[in-house]
């Protein structure tokens, strides 16, 4: 599987131009066999708390951590009163 997103950016309701190439040959158990590119978008991601129903499986993939996340990224720095 190789995953290809843009650098990481401050709008939270934003995530374009990421590619997911699948080989499914490499997947255990997949009755599937080649390769399948999915561009992905701000409607495929599961956000944080979410639950997945009725799914044989789910491909995830962890896009952004730590500082790098667009919640930090977008939050400013609390003033001292």
């Amino acid at each position: 599987m190789t995953f290809k997103a843009p650098p990481p950016d401050p709008f939270l309701y934003e995530f374009n131009n990421a590619n997911l190439e699948i080989d499914y040959n490499k997947i255990p158990f997949c009755e599937k066999s080649g390769k399948l590119t999915v561009v992905l978008s701000e409607k495929n991601l599961l956000p944080r708390g979410a639950k997945s129903k009725q799914n044989k499986f789910v491909i995830g993939v962890n896009v952004y951590t730590g500082r790098d996340t667009k919640i930090m990224m977008n939050s400013e720095a609390t003033n001292i009163k």
